[in-house]
């Protein structure tokens, strides 16, 4: 996953996040990809024990415009009952709270 991710460098990719009912699109021109792993002791759910890095400028893509990611990279938490694959030339990302697929086609869908 890490090795196709970097081959993405200096293109544009698409996040689709599936969180229940809610689909989220993110354009992402990905200058980096890093793993952040968390060492701390954790009182929190929602706190992952390790963060996919995706950097780079990008937008939300929804109804109501095309507003900025807030920083300037978008994170996504994996922990060790997530499920990570390679499906049709994208990431699949399953996690406890979403699904998430990467690629770099803007009509992939999260399956």
């Amino acid at each position: 996953m890490a090795e196709w991710l970097s081959s993405l460098k200096g293109k544009t990719v698409w996040i689709h996040k599936q969180e229940q009912d809610d689909l989220d699109m993110i354009q992402l021109e990905l200058t980096d990809v890093s793993l952040r792993r968390s060492d701390l002791n954790k009182t929190d759910d929602y706190l992952p024990g390790t963060e996919l890095i995706l950097s780079g400028n990008g937008q939300i893509i929804n109804v109501e415009g095309q507003p900025n990611l807030p920083g300037k990279s978008y994170e996504i938490p994996i922990s060790i009952n997530s499920n990570v694959t390679m499906l049709d030339g994208s990431v699949v990302i399953k996690t406890d709270r979403a699904d998430y697929k990467i690629s770099d086609r803007s009509k992939a869908r999260v399956h």
